[in-house]
């Protein structure tokens, strides 16, 4: 995957996720989960598509678009919609969470990890 990201990055269409430009960050995987950070644009949008179907026909792997979902910051809920069409998945919003613990920058408290604590209880 992430050979296919690299030629995404070199696509001038492709605008990245603010603040993500600098350090070259467009995706990022945890186990079976894979993120993929870019601007909030129709080109990136059909650009990141694009790869995954290419990286899909290469390997035969393909993201599960019923459990995808798409956060949206800075746009419209019309433009939101507009763009999570493009990828077919739905909208999210945040506060998001991985492994039951919210992906805030904020130091955790207790509370917020009480369900990952329980579920290895």
């Amino acid at each position: 995957m992430t050979a296919f990201m690299d030629i995404l990055k070199a696509t001038e269409e492709f605008h990245y996720h603010p603040n993500c430009q600098e350090i070259g960050l467009v995706n990022s995987s945890f186990a079976n989960d894979l993120f993929l950070l870019s601007g909030a644009n129709v080109e990136s949008m059909k650009l990141v598509k694009k790869v995954l179907a290419d990286f899909g026909k290469l390997s035969s792997l393909h993201p599960n678009l019923s459990k995808s979902s798409g956060y949206f910051a800075g746009v419209s809920d019309h433009q939101a919609n507009d763009l999570s069409g493009i990828l077919r998945i739905s909208i999210s919003r945040l506060l998001v969470r991985y492994l039951g613990i919210p992906l805030i920058i904020k130091q955790l408290c207790t509370s917020d990890c009480r369900g990952l604590i329980e579920k290895i209880k």
